[in-house]
Formats: C-alpha cells, structure tokens, sequence
C-alpha cells in the first residue's frame, strides 16, 4: 500500500497523510524538562529601565530558571533562581550583587495530598 510513497506517490503523502513518517510513540522516561533562561545583561537592562523592585541600595529579582552570563552588569542585584552559571555569577558578585538558589516551583497536585 505504502510502495512508492518515498519516491512516485510522495505527493499523495505529502497531502493526504503528512504525518505518516517520523517519529511517533512513547516519550523517553529520564526526559528533562527545560528551564527557562535568561541573561545577566538583560537582567541589567530590567534593573536600569525600573521593572525590577528596589530594597535599600539592591534590586531583588526572582526568576524560575537558569540565569546565563552573557552580557555585563553594573548595578547591585539580588537574583534568587534555581541555577547559575558560573559565569553569571562571578559577574553579579563582582557588581556587589547576590545570587540565591531556589527550589524549583513544583505545580500544585491535590492527588499527593491523598497519598498520606
């Protein structure tokens, strides 16, 4: 039925069932999820624009993340996140700034509550 379909019925697949090659099935077990990233720079870009809170002389942020060290920064910021780099890091303490790490967010699940 499907003979061909790679090479003379290629249209016929390409319009009437698209989706016939590729991967399909079961998603791997081990998979992470992908955190969500950001840079020094625009963090630096939000504290100079005023979208960041300001306590005493340090602006505080809270990102649920990985913060990444491309780009500089100049003003004091305490980040809290789930991960730095190490590059990102070094480059907040030299600003006189904080990083704290945090555990990650986990979504509400009413099922755990059961279990106990």
């Amino acid at each position: 039925m499907y003979a061909g379909s790679h090479k003379h019925r290629w249209t016929y697949i390409i319009k009437y069932e698209p989706d016939h090659f590729g991967k399909h099935g079961f998603s791997p077990i081990n998979a992470k999820e992908d955190l969500s990233t950001i840079n020094v720079g625009e963090i630096y870009a939000l504290a100079k624009a005023g979208r960041l809170e300001k306590k005493g002389s340090m602006f505080v942020m809270e990102f649920d993340g990985k913060v990444l060290g491309s780009g500089e920064i100049a003003l004091p910021v305490s980040v809290k996140a789930i991960s730095f780099s190490g590059g990102a890091k070094e480059k907040i303490e030299k600003a006189s700034g904080k990083c704290e790490s945090a555990a990650p967010k986990v979504p509400y699940n009413p099922a755990e509550e059961k279990k106990e």
